[in-house]
């Protein structure tokens, strides 16, 4: 460790600028925070302002908690109140506060084709802003990789909250060590102003060191990447030229790259190519042939930078425009009318890339089993397909008939069935949400009823379940299947027109094996990327454009590299949501940009966390396709 730490310091005073923005995150955080504040999500909004790419990167957590916050002021207040409660074990806090999120996240998702992601990684980063002398960023990637230079056999990947817990026990000796290490003391307070967090433990300086040993050691000889916050798009070009501290006009920053010998396309010529039109500014900076350039682009939404040597990009920078409220997808009203409500087959083919033949082979499993469980990697749209599945089989957009969960480690019976909850001094009976649904279900016998459950298999399905297991069964559906509940002791049973889908994640490496019980009960349907069907390939016409067709063919082949690595395998492979879009005008180069470094990419560094000439491998042909 002291080597590791040794080789930190000697490249402290390249590495420490770009880095200092989270030391000023969390001072940022502390000076904002009341969580008393009579306009809490206001007080949130501000305490979040200066996180920057912690929060924004890949799926915008910080955006959608701030929608959740508008919407639901006091669900997120009590979330937070019980995350920060530290007379409570820590693992149980970060799972009740995932918990607590999904179930808002739910009231607003209508489609259920959104994802939140406020996963470990992020709820950590809340505890590090709150408590930033007892806590760090934990980011699985980076702590396992850690671990692995400093020689630690310990498996992080896939164990939820317990991970956190066990990587911060490795953080605490780091920053022990830090905090007595008078030259590294002496290195950073000579770096931290008053808009930056003290951090006399060392916390986010051991947050810091994984990150260079985690991330920026695995290749000794690559420049280190970094991303950089900025206030405005001017600072960041005039950050990354190097030259003034002052907004610049377009013929301006061409002097500068004039003058810095940078080149176009060719390698000829020593100037800028700029590229404007009503919605889009795109500027390409060349520095000599082959060696090396800069890209950045603004759509008048969202703006990216990118530096590139070689097949490596080594500095990223997003900055994104404040959203409005009225356009954020989170909070967007269903307009759809009585007169649009009628769904079929035809309408489920059109929006879900699926053959013909498989979504009847689907729906015929689901009406004759009565429980099935949509099983496939990330991105194949489980979620979405399974709204629309039940959409198909009623014959028209109805939610009222759906009702959609999520399971969870601290899911219980008394949650799903029935149980005593507190009520004032004392405990009550109350019903769980699938009892409630059944009950509807009953009340319209002629109506068919969906109900929906995301992560099926991350729950306790015994303990959920209880004596359901058997009532759920096809057999022993309707009253003839009654049996008596525990605790009330009234007769229950599953009614013949409700029927149940479940949701697993192939890709989760931490999910256990489905109950067996459970499994003979449920038909399995396996979800693939549908890049090959003729919903995907139709709507890949229309768009026509090239790059995004060559990112489609490189998505292919990758998924069957992924499919022969024996330590993967088809449940790994990328699925085609991510190249879906809603309208052709938003596919454009820095779309493709953020589909590959902030979705794919990523994603690939988890896969192959042990196999870093893959990522590199991968990476390089992925991020080519842009750069022709």
């Amino acid at each position: 460790m002291l080597e590791l730490i040794a080789s930190y310091k000697a490249d402290f005073s390249k590495y420490i600028a770009d880095e200092l923005y989270k030391w000023r995150a969390v001072k940022h955080f502390q000076d904002n925070w009341d969580i008393d504040a009579e306009d809490f999500a206001m007080m949130l909004k501000a305490s979040l302002a200066g996180t920057g790419n912690l929060l924004e990167s890949r799926v915008w957590p910080a955006e959608m908690m701030r929608q959740y916050s508008i919407k639901y002021p006091e669900d997120i207040r009590k979330a937070f109140r019980g995350l920060f409660n530290e007379d409570r074990p820590l693992v149980e806090r970060i799972e009740l506060f995932i918990g607590a999120v999904e179930q808002v996240h739910q009231r607003l998702d209508r489609d259920g084709n959104l994802q939140h992601y406020h996963n470990e990684n992020v709820v950590s980063t809340y505890l590090w802003l709150r408590y930033p002398d007892k806590y760090y960023i934990y980011k699985p990637t980076i702590a396992s990789n850690l671990c692995n230079k400093l020689g630690l056999d310990i498996r992080l990947r896939g164990r939820g909250a317990e991970a956190v817990s066990e990587a911060y026990q490795v953080y605490d000796i780091i920053s022990e060590i830090l905090a007595k290490d008078e030259e590294y003391l002496a290195m950073l307070s000579d770096k931290l102003n008053r808009d930056c967090y003290a951090d006399n433990y060392c916390k986010t300086a051991t947050i810091d060191f994984a990150y260079y040993v985690g991330k920026y050691m695995k290749d000794e000889k690559m420049t280190i990447a970094t991303s950089l916050p900025y206030k405005t798009w001017d600072e960041a070009i005039v950050r990354v030229l190097g030259d003034n501290d002052a907004p610049m006009k377009a013929t301006e920053i061409a002097e500068i790259v004039k003058r810095k010998g940078y080149y176009h396309t060719t390698g000829k010529t020593p100037w800028m190519s700029i590229s404007r039109n009503l919605t889009e500014n795109t500027y390409s900076l060349y520095k000599s042939a082959g060696s090396g350039y800069h890209t950045l682009s603004d759509n008048g939404k969202s703006k990216y930078l990118s530096i590139i040597r070689g097949q490596r990009s080594v500095v990223s920078v997003s900055y994104q425009q404040p959203k409005q409220e009225s356009s954020s997808p989170i909070v967007a009203e269903n307009t759809a009318t009585e007169s649009d409500n009628s769904y079929d087959s035809t309408k489920f083919l059109s929006e879900v890339f699926m053959a013909e033949e498989e979504y009847n082979r689907l729906r015929s499993q689901l009406l004759s089993k009565k429980n099935i469980i949509l099983q496939g990697a990330p991105g194949v749209g489980k979620t979405f397909l399974a709204r629309r599945l039940a959409y198909s089989i009623m014959g028209k957009r109805d939610d009222g008939h759906i009702c959609l969960v999520q399971f969870h480690q601290n899911y219980s019976y008394e949650d799903f069935v029935e149980g005593y909850k507190p009520a004032g001094d004392g405990f009550e009976l109350r019903k769980g949400i699938f009892y409630k649904f059944c009950e509807q279900a009953k009340s319209n016998p002629e109506e068919r009823y969906f109900f929906i459950i995301d992560e099926i298999n991350r729950g306790n399905l015994s303990k959920i379940f209880g004596e359901l297991l058997m009532l759920i069964e096809k057999g022993y559906r309707g009253a003839k299947g009654c049996i008596t509940l525990a605790y009330s002791g009234e007769k229950f049973y599953v009614p013949d027109n409700l029927y149940i889908i479940g949701m697993m994640n192939t890709a989760d490496r931490s999910l256990a094996m489905i109950d067996y019980a459970l499994r003979r009960r449920f038909s399995f349907f396996t979800l693939k990327p549908g890049f090959e069907s003729d919903g995907f390939k139709h709507r890949q016409a229309e768009l026509g454009n090239a790059k995004y067709n060559t990112l489609v063919a490189r998505i292919i082949e990758l998924n069957k590299a992924i499919v022969k690595d024996n330590s993967l395998g088809a449940g790994f492979e990328i699925g085609h949501s991510y190249l879906c879009f809603e309208s052709a005008a938003e596919v454009n180069d820095q779309w493709l940009y953020a589909v590959v470094y902030h979705d794919i990419i990523p994603m690939l560094e988890e896969y192959w966390f042990d196999n870093p000439t893959s990522v590199d491998e991968w990476s390089a042909k992925l991020t080519a396709i842009l750069n022709d």
